[in-house]
Order: C-alpha cells, then structure tokens, then sequence
C-alpha cells in the first residue's frame, strides 16, 4: 500500500529524532569516555631541597687575660725576658700552669684560629719600651714548661696566627718583656688585641 504525503513525512520525522536519539547515546558516551580516560598530565612532582649553613663560633677568655690584664714586674735593670705573672699562676693547681688562655665554646660549628697584635709599643710619657723587647707563645698544652720560651716570637703591631683550634678546646698563652738598663721609670701599657677567625680566613 503506498503510503499517503503525510504519511511519509511522519516517517522521515520519525527517522531524523532516532538518527538525533542515537547521535545523543554516541555523544553521551564519549563525554563519558573524556571523563574517565588520562588527560596526559603529570601525576607526580619532584623537589630539589637546598640546606645553607652559616658559619658560627664564640669564644671566652681567661679572666686575667681581659680584665686583670699582663703584668710585668720590674725591680731591677736590665731585665732579660721577664716573664708576666700570669705565667704560671694557674689557680688551684700543682701544674704551674698559665692562667692567659682563650677558649672556643662548645656550640660553635667551626674550627677557629687565634690572632694577637699590639696596639703600639709599651709607653709611659715620652718613653716606649719597643715591641722587639716583647715575647710570647702558645700551646694547647698547659703546664709548668709549655708554653715555653723556647721558640717564643717578638709580639708585632699586625695579627699574628696561632694554633686552630677545634670547639671546646683551650689555646694557653705565656708573655715575656726584656727592659734595657737605661729605662726609665714608670709604668708603662700598651694594647694586646686578640681575636678569632674562622679555619680558611685569615687573620
């Protein structure tokens, strides 16, 4: 039977919503494909860390060192190499040991070296006893011989080094003046200036 105009454009009306229904199942799909499938980008992440430490020390001095001070005593002139008082006074000790020693505390996280220089000569008024009159010298070692004469320098208006020490260790100092016959009397000062430079630098 054939079918009637309006007939057939109900079938084509029919054909087109299902072509429209199953283009809409297709795409349903393939929305529900988009969502579930790997986009490509990356799923992990990777950091580099970075640790910068700064150098640090602090150091402590003896009490006659920095407060009390070198004291040498003269009675008679010349005088060779007298030594200062400090030199073996080491307090409650049969050591004769020095009590001129500077320390690197223990928290510090370097080694640490010591310098020492003068200021300028030994003055009273107008005179000077001169710097090439002054000794010193050090050790780790403290006892009734170290720091010995033996091997000890003319103190110098520039930093001089002395040993490296590592934190909690001590570094013990002996000083020793000569005064020429001549000299006159009074009582004459000068500076000694020490400091601490971290092992590598210089003083």
């Amino acid at each position: 039977m054939k079918k009637s105009s309006s007939e057939k454009r109900i079938d084509m009306q029919i054909n087109l919503l299902t072509i429209l229904l199953i283009l809409l199942v297709l795409g349903l799909g393939i929305h529900k494909l988009d969502i579930n499938s790997i986009t490509g980008m990356a799923t992990t992440a990777n950091s580099m860390t970075y640790v910068s430490l700064t150098g640090y020390f602090a150091i402590n001095a003896s009490t006659n060192l920095t407060t009390d001070g070198i004291y040498f005593y003269v009675n008679q002139l010349p005088d060779n190499n007298r030594s200062a008082s400090a030199n073996y006074e080491y307090p409650n000790s049969t050591l004769n040991g020095t009590h001129l020693f500077l320390s690197v505390e223990t928290d510090s996280n370097v080694n640490v070296k010591f310098c020492l220089k003068a200021n300028d000569s030994l003055r009273y008024s107008t005179n000077a006893i001169n710097l090439t009159n002054y000794f010193w010298n050090y050790n780790s070692i403290n006892n009734g011989t170290l720091p010995s004469i033996s091997g000890a320098v003319n103190i110098t208006d520039n930093y001089a080094p002395a040993d490296t020490l590592v934190p909690g260790a001590s570094e013990y100092y002996r000083f020793w003046l000569t005064v020429p016959g001549a000299q006159p009397p009074g009582t004459y000062t000068n500076q000694l200036n020490f400091k601490g430079v971290q092992t590598g630098d210089n003083c």
